[in-house]
């Protein structure tokens, strides 16, 4: 049988057609019964029309169809993976990070090394959800990379990290969450975020950490105040 090459206007219509509010929705949030019907009509996406999600989600303006592409980039990912990280080096960092939340919600381990290098990129909000992803896709075995964060030039990129360590109960957290409050040279929000994360934790090694911070005389250091007052606060909420 002889093929023909398709009209470029009938692949544009039925794009159109499947990416239509309804339709992403119904491929995103799909009952449990359809999920091998509905891999196969993502890998087919992936195929046919991968690309122009990926462009649609690049200029996308309205958060609610831009939540909803995400949507779809990750069940792409979940599929076809490596239709999707192509779009990690693409120059535009809102780019980058909204494929970094869409691989981060795949869940797929395979993810994690492409993930793992963008702690190497230029804008730190793709450094923050590229941390979020790791936990996401590894859960504990991130460990190592939440701790890599902490020692980012960027506080809420240090901040980030620490929130994250502490759902994790690994014996590198308490460590290294002390090592970032008892450094100095940290910014106080860095230190704040490592004092919240400790009190998280409620542990006996976390509230003596507290406790030395809780304690300290100050008089003239707004800083050393503004560490006082978390510390005291994160030892009543671990005890309430």
């Amino acid at each position: 049988v002889r093929q023909t090459e398709l009209d470029p206007r009938l692949v544009d219509e039925a794009y159109n057609h499947m990416a239509s509010d309804e339709n992403l929705e119904i491929l995103t949030t799909g009952e449990d019964d359809g999920s091998d019907m509905r891999d196969e009509m993502m890998q087919e996406l992936s195929h046919r029309a991968g690309d122009r999600v990926l462009e649609r989600l690049a200029t996308e303006e309205d958060p609610g169809r831009r939540h909803l592409l995400i949507d779809v980039v990750t069940e792409i990912a979940r599929v076809d993976l490596r239709s999707v990280l192509p779009g990690l080096n693409d120059p535009s960092w809102f780019v980058v990070r909204n494929l970094t939340i869409a691989l981060g919600k795949s869940g797929r381990k395979a993810a994690a090394d492409p993930l793992a290098r963008l702690s190497d990129h230029e804008d730190h909000r793709v450094r923050i959800e590229a941390l979020r992803a790791l936990l996401l896709c590894l859960g504990p075995g991130s460990v190592d990379h939440l701790v890599a964060g902490l020692a980012d030039d960027h506080p809420r990129v240090q901040s980030a990290a620490s929130y994250l360590l502490a759902t994790l109960d690994d014996e590198q957290v308490i460590p290294a969450l002390g090592a970032v409050l008892r450094n100095e040279g940290a910014s106080v929000e860095a230190r704040v975020a490592a004092i919240q994360a400790l009190g998280r934790r409620s542990t006996e090694t976390s509230d003596q950490l507290l406790r030395e911070v809780a304690d300290i005389r100050v008089r003239f250091s707004q800083s050393a105040r503004a560490l006082r007052t978390a510390a005291r606060t994160a030892l009543r909420s671990g005890h309430a």
